[in-house]
């Protein structure tokens, strides 16, 4: 397992190696400054699951290539939003491999296909991104988020803040 399939994001510096590979399922969070304004992300909140043994090709148990690429979608249109299911909001692995919270910055970000999953509320999926340790992260040097399903903004219909809710794949590498 390297790069995310299919992606036009750069490769992770050499010497960095796969970690983790999470499914994040929870809300994208924007504000609007007025009505029919650009809408502004204001980050997200998720619970990510450790899927790494899903991952086609691991195991007896793995799943295929097409369940794969369709699993975000799968879980956001099949299961509620699991904001609340521990104390911190985080990682439902039992070993807890993920930090409560990433200190990461933008590297570089592509829009997802447009075959992708756009949501019950049908707003499109947010872009994959290339994410780099903005120097808080510890174990991780660079996230990809990719397999995007939903997540889009519903557009400044008034003032105020808005939520989405959203599924993807994360990569973790260091």
């Amino acid at each position: 397992m390297v790069v995310p399939t299919a992606s036009e994001l750069p490769e992770p510096s050499q010497g960095v190696a796969l970690k983790h590979i999470a499914l994040g399922f929870g809300i994208q969070n924007y504000t609007c400054a007025d009505t029919d304004t650009t809408p502004k992300s204001v980050g997200a909140l998720a619970v990510l699951y450790d899927v790494t043994h899903l991952y086609p090709g691991q195991s007896h148990s793995s799943l295929t290539q097409a369940e794969w690429a369709s699993l975000p979608g799968e879980v956001l249109n099949t299961l509620k939003v699991p904001l609340d299911l521990n104390e911190n909001g985080i990682g439902a692995s039992p070993i807890r491999p993920f930090p409560k919270k990433q200190d990461l910055k933008k590297i570089d970000g592509i829009k997802a296909p447009d075959s992708s999953p756009s949501g019950p509320d049908g707003t499109g999926a947010v872009d994959w991104l290339f994410l780099g340790d903005a120097g808080g992260s510890h174990g991780i040097s660079f996230v990809y988020r990719v397999l995007t399903a939903s997540g889009a903004s519903h557009e400044c219909k008034t003032k105020g803040v808005d939520s989405t809710s959203y599924a993807a794949m994360y990569w973790f590498y260091n």
